[in-house]
């Protein structure tokens, strides 16, 4: 968890005296208004209410206080509507709080009634809801009423005696409560301005930390005790190959080989998984199982670590380690390689040479060709040229590679096969136009699934072509070199329902291959032809990656081999 405040921006600074006005204390005192008023009138009008209420003129208390509990039900209004502002409206309600309490003061008997200390409940809330000095302005107008009250009934003889000690104590009661009450609305509003600065310190990390957690290069998963995803990144996603957000489903449901792994670690307790590839996943992976028990509740969190950056690393270590070691002794070789080639042409060229002889030069012709492509090969992995992208159609670039490749190999136009994938169909497109003319003129034979001839949509994809032309080529040729089946190669191309990418699959119809080859079948210098240097398939694989695309075995069963291609869209 983040911790550091000083990345906070300015822009969220708190500025207690730009703050929006809070209407609902208003609105509480408002209410308190309202009930008083209420029960003075309702009281006296039920004639329940304590003898000292009105005794001095009871028709001014009832006016009074109707009126007092009209204004509150007005205020209702005015503050429902917030206009008008909120200060005019705080100043105004409390100045009148005042004058109407001074009046049922008056009409109650003077200062000796009690209802003096209603007053000092409206200067307490009155410096509650102002801000600054207002608060004693509140006390010095009540203070005044009293006293002009106090003199007026001494003057007018309005009641048998009148006590100036009260109506002091009143006023130093009320400039005490508007003291206190104005300190503490500074120390609320201050603490109150804090936490809403502190708030949205915390709501910042909140959200940097969900950033971070959402772009972070691991995955990051958390299950609960049930198997349910709680959370879930877009690494995450990426790794395991989903086009969906799978909160709240089993683990199962969407990744049964971590779950697998998952049930693994609960009974062997071991912290990393071994290498594993999803079932919908394009890399391998590495599932990394930590315990969260928080409050009684068990979690699971699991990250999710792409392991083809560290296989690559490891080979690349490897590799250029060979590399300079080639590098160093490469001219050693190359000079007596040179002269054991340039002495077996001149001896396979002598006319005294015996037929016996001449199989036995060209083996050492053959053979010492054989280490020098293996040299070159070798120096190739430890200088890797930067790609240069272009986006292009692939159908129509596979076209043309398709036509260059039968005459390179002498094939017939029914041995390589383009399909062309779509939502709503699927396009064979081939040169042949004998097989076509068959076709459309024998409609039986044509299923709804192929359609003749027709062009598809462009497939745009991005790939050094050259780059391409080298992976393509190793790819078909090894198809070649295994398929038995009709045709010997199919090539489709199409746009992937999981993950929305074009791809490109190169299938033979051979024998497919054995486990044991399958796990070695891209580590380099791994080969099961004895003419064979090991390197074609890692080296497809690097440019694939250096191309921001990804080659793997697709399927791999007795009816032949699949490799697939997944593109980018953009350079």
């Amino acid at each position: 968890m983040l911790e550091r405040t000083d990345i906070i921006p300015t822009a969220i600074q708190i500025d207690s005296d730009t703050t929006a006005p809070d209407w609902k204390p208003l609105s509480l005192f408002n209410l308190y208004r309202f009930t008083v008023a209420t029960v003075f009138a309702g009281t006296f009008v039920a004639e329940v209410s304590p003898s000292f209420l009105g005794q001095f003129n009871k028709d001014l208390f009832l006016i009074t206080s109707w009126l007092y509990s009209g204004f509150a039900i007005f205020c209702f209004f005015t503050i429902a509507r917030q206009w008008p502002p909120f200060n005019v409206q705080v100043i105004g309600q409390i100045l009148l709080d005042i004058f109407a309490i001074t009046v049922l003061m008056y009409a109650s008997g003077g200062v000796s009634s009690g209802l003096g200390m209603l007053l000092v409940v409206v200067i307490a809330g009155g410096s509650l809801l102002t801000e600054g000095r207002t608060a004693f302005f509140f006390a010095a107008v009540a203070s005044l009423c009293v006293l002009v009250h106090v003199t007026l009934s001494d003057l007018l003889h309005w009641f048998p005696y009148t006590s100036y000690s009260h109506a002091g104590m009143l006023g130093i009661t009320f400039f005490t409560t508007a003291f206190l009450a104005h300190t503490l609305a500074r120390r609320v509003r201050t603490s109150e301005a804090l936490a809403k600065q502190r708030g949205l310190h915390v709501q910042y990390l909140a959200q940097l930390n969900a950033q971070i957690v959402q772009h972070i290069e691991t995955g990051i998963m958390v299950i609960d005790i049930v198997g349910r995803i709680r959370l879930f990144n877009e690494s995450a996603r990426r790794l395991l190959g989903l086009n969906e957000q799978p909160n709240g489903r089993t683990l199962n449901s969407i990744a049964p080989k971590l779950a697998e792994r998952l049930t693994n670690w609960k009974k062997n307790n071991l912290t990393k998984s071994p290498l594993f590839r999803p079932t919908k996943g394009e890399v391998d992976v590495i599932a990394t199982f930590t315990k969260l028990d928080r409050g009684g509740t068990v979690n699971v969190l699991i990250m999710l670590e792409d392991a083809t950056l560290m296989t690559q690393r490891a080979q690349q270590l490897k590799l250029a380690s060979l590399g300079r070691l080639t590098v160093s002794i490469a001219h050693e070789i190359r000079n007596p390689l040179g002269i054991i080639l340039n002495a077996g042409e001149l001896l396979i060229e002598s006319p005294d040479i015996s037929q016996e002889d001449t199989e036995l030069t060209e083996t050492i012709i053959k053979h010492s060709q054989r280490i020098n492509t293996i040299i070159e090969n070798v120096r190739q992995l430890s200088r890797h040229d930067q790609a240069k992208s272009e986006c292009f159609d692939l159908h129509i670039w596979l076209q043309s590679y398709i036509e260059e490749f039968i005459i390179q190999h002498n094939l017939t136009t029914v041995d390589v096969v383009l399909c062309a994938n779509h939502p709503s169909l699927m396009v064979y497109v081939d040169s042949n136009q004998a097989l076509v003319d068959e076709l459309i003129t024998q409609p039986d034979s044509m299923t709804e699934d192929v359609i003749l001839p027709i062009n598809p949509p462009p497939l745009m994809v991005c790939f050094d072509p050259d780059q391409l032309y080298q992976v393509i080529g190793n790819l078909c040729e090894n198809g070649l070199r295994y398929s038995q089946g009709s045709p010997l190669l199919q090539l489709t191309i199409g746009i992937s329902e999981e993950l929305g990418r074009p791809y490109l699959d190169v299938r033979d119809h051979g024998h497919g291959m054995t486990e044991k080859i399958k796990a070695q079948v891209f580590e380099p210098f791994f080969t099961t032809e004895s003419q064979g240097t090991g390197l074609g398939l890692y080296l497809s694989r690097e440019i694939c990656a250096a191309n921001q695309a990804t080659l793997h075995l697709f399927s791999n069963t007795s009816a032949g081999c699949c490799f697939r291609i997944y593109f980018s869209s953009e350079i």
